[in-house]
């Protein structure tokens, strides 16, 4: 007789999330070594191939069979892994079916997919390595374009929604095996990296058979369990969530942490504004500094760790470097902002999902750290993949969402601030007719000064207008005391209105200073000066000329270079600076999805960035 464990578990989400990605993680660091090796082996062979005879002499037939020599060992290994741990039984299982049937049913498919990307890149890097004359240059372009580091990327994310996809199925597969009444339970990470719409099905519950709803942009996608292909890449690729299975008394300690910031929807298209547009004013939690912080340090401490940051020339080579005078190695991986109010942490830490995934995109190393800028008038500077914060000036900008002024708020303030002023208009005219009268009685009783009526009435409107007059500026300075509150909730809220309607085409005279004024709302405002300053990032670190130093990128060492006139195509004055801040302001509007107000160069520089035509 099958010996069973006891029913009525009291199962910790917390320790289940952290068993299942410790076992997960140990064969997601193997295969992603495995897949960097072996893009690296399939670039080397295409270079050589392409130096035979070009481009027709490539072959790519072996493409498939060589992903699937590193994939399907590795499909074999994790399934079996994660159905031991699984096992509720003391005798010997035999799990080789699940493998079979993984590698039948759903294997053949990811293997063919990957292949068919991996040919297409190989592909378009074979189209421009023809343009190039020099053969040197034509085969380091394949080798970046197929291994390097974009291969090592590719590699990461690979293993990781691989292995994911298959240890989920095992679960699922050995759950159905027990032949009991069981059910399932979705359980997200929740941290810093966790989509949204993951976040909120965290903790749906429902029978072994039946599929997890999950809503996305408008759509319900039934899943069997977490990883499941049927809820296409942006439900699978580098998913961390994890699936549970309880039998009828089992009872789940919810302990995970809640969600403390929303993770950046995938785009549809590379450019599509990065903008996620659950983190806004309304919406955002306001968390301890220190929290934030954290969650902000553990995403530099990460990135820091790019090997696109190490140096291979120069006395500090395969070690990172620090091209600029503000910063040190020591800020690399740190978040040096003390001072920062709950306010200004909780936005960085809200919108960072957002730089990451921007980065990403234009093939650039996340930021590595965030440190507090000291003197000069700029709210925020960038260098070395450290972005700066002016500590005084962000506490300042962000307090006004901890207010969380609402319309109606805004209105009541608003109307006892138009009453005043109506009334205090009212006593000014009324004390500019008797300043009038009082002129108009001084000069007949110049032309007639023995006339006692004339001086008796000027008498009368002297003390007239100075008993105005005081009782004006009482008033002006009661109702000011009394209405500082409200005028602190208009001027807070104006800062925070859209105030530029400006559009290509008007007076450029008419442009406002900077992006920012074309965007309502605390958290937009900050967002703007955020992306901003990641272009600086971008155009620094973009196919740098020396591998991990700043400000050796291509598009600052060339795109920004010359002759040419950037003035009159900058959506703000601030862009007429230079074309490192031209280049800035326009990299802001066009990740905030203002595209309508992009020079038509700056588009031209990030078809190049993104590898894509971008519709005008």
């Amino acid at each position: 007789m099958l010996e069973r464990k006891r029913r009525g578990r009291l199962v910790s989400a917390r320790r289940e999330v952290a068993e299942q990605n410790r076992i997960r993680n140990s064969y997601e660091r193997r295969l992603t070594g495995q897949l960097r090796n072996l893009f690296e082996s399939i670039a080397e062979t295409a270079v050589r191939e392409y130096q035979v005879g070009g481009s027709p002499t490539v072959r790519l037939e072996n493409v498939t069979n060589r992903i699937a020599e590193v994939l399907v060992p590795h499909y074999r290994s994790i399934i079996l892994a994660m159905a031991d741990r699984f096992r509720t039984v003391k005798v010997k299982q035999d799990y080789e079916q699940v493998v079979r049937n993984y590698l039948r049913d759903t294997a053949t498919d990811r293997i063919i997919g990957i292949s068919a990307t991996t040919q297409n890149l190989i592909r378009r890097a074979l189209l421009e390595a023809d343009q190039e004359t020099n053969p040197r240059q034509a085969a380091k372009l394949i080798e970046e374009r197929v291994g390097g580091a974009f291969g090592r990327r590719r590699a990461i994310t690979i293993a990781r929604t691989e292995t994911h996809a298959a240890a989920s199925y095992a679960n699922h597969e050995v759950a159905k095996d027990l032949g009991v009444p069981m059910r399932k339970q979705w359980v997200a990470t929740n941290d810093g990296r966790t989509r949204t719409w993951h976040s909120n099905v965290n903790g749906q519950t429902v029978d072994l058979d039946e599929d997890f709803i999950v809503p996305y942009k408008g759509v319900e996608y039934r899943m069997k369990h977490t990883g499941d292909p049927n809820g296409g890449a942006h439900n699978t690729i580098n998913c961390r969530c994890v699936t549970i299975y309880l039998e009828p008394e089992d009872v789940v300690v919810d302990d995970q942490p809640k969600p403390p910031e929303a993770a950046p929807i995938v785009a549809r298209n590379p450019w599509d504004s990065a903008v996620n547009p659950d983190v806004n004013d309304q919406s955002i939690s306001i968390i301890p500094a220190a929290q934030a912080l954290r969650q902000m340090k553990n995403r530099v401490a990460d990135s820091a760790k790019d090997d696109r940051y190490l140096a291979d020339t120069g006395p500090r080579a395969g070690k990172p470097v620090s091209m600029y005078s503000s910063t040190t190695v020591d800020d690399f991986g740190d978040v040096k902002l003390a001072g920062i109010s709950d306010e200004g942490a909780s936005v960085l830490s809200a919108i960072m999902p957002e730089l990451d995934d921007i980065a990403d995109r234009c093939g650039v190393p996340r930021l590595r750290g965030f440190k507090e800028t000291r003197g000069g008038s700029a709210i925020a500077s960038m260098g070395d993949a450290v972005m700066k914060w002016s500590i005084k000036r962000l506490n300042a900008d962000t307090k006004p969402i901890k207010s969380q002024f609402s319309v109606e708020a805004y209105a009541k303030s608003k109307k006892r601030i138009d009453d005043y002023e109506k009334e205090l208009e009212t006593r000014q005219q009324n004390l500019g007719d008797l300043r009038s009268e009082k002129l108009s009685a001084e000069f007949r009783y110049r032309e007639d000064p023995t006339n006692d009526s004339l001086r008796q009435r000027l008498q009368e409107l002297q003390d007239t207008y100075d008993k105005e007059m005081i009782a004006v500026i009482e008033f002006q300075k009661a109702s000011r005391i009394k209405l500082i509150d409200d005028y602190n909730t208009v001027n807070s809220r104006k800062k925070i209105d859209a105030s530029s309607t400006w559009k290509v085409g008007d007076n450029p005279a008419d442009r406002p200073w900077t992006s920012d004024a074309y965007f309502e709302g605390v958290i937009n405002k900050v967002r703007t000066t955020a992306y901003h300053e990641l272009g600086h990032h971008i155009h620094q670190m973009w196919k740098p000329s020396r591998k991990g130093y700043s400000s050796t990128g291509k598009i600052e060492q060339e795109y920004l270079k010359g002759s040419w006139r950037h003035k009159a195509s900058s959506p703000s004055r601030y862009g007429t600076e230079d074309k490192k801040e031209w280049f800035a302001e326009n990299f802001s509007l066009f990740w905030m999805g203002r595209r309508d107000l992009v020079a038509p160069r700056f588009i031209e520089i990030m078809e190049e960035v993104l590898d894509v035509e971008i519709p005008r």
